[in-house]
């Protein structure tokens, strides 16, 4: 057994340090890390769609932290109407 009982003894300390409250908070910057890598992909997506430039494609991802739901609900409608076009078999004017 790797660590024997001094593993197990190191194991059982880091248990009883992570109470509820501080699972919460590791709960919650996870969710938040997730979430802003999910925008950053749905951007990069719709930056690809319309041809941004590299440059723009930083300008957009610095918009999104400053204003991320305005981002989000951007990106959601683009991919929308892209998925749209898509299903009638057109091209997504760009």
């Amino acid at each position: 057994m790797p660590g024997g009982a001094r593993g197990w003894a190191r194991t059982r300390h880091a248990r009883e340090l992570l109470t509820p409250e501080r699972r919460q908070v590791i709960v919650s910057h996870k969710l938040a890390i997730l979430a802003a890598l999910d925008l950053e992909r749905r951007i990069r997506a719709m930056a690809s769609r319309w041809h941004y430039a590299p440059d723009e494609v930083v300008d957009a991802l610095e918009a999104a932290r400053a204003n991320p739901a305005g981002w989000l609900s951007a990106v959601t409608q683009d991919a929308e109407r892209a998925a749209l076009f898509e299903r009638a078999g057109m091209a997504y004017p760009t």
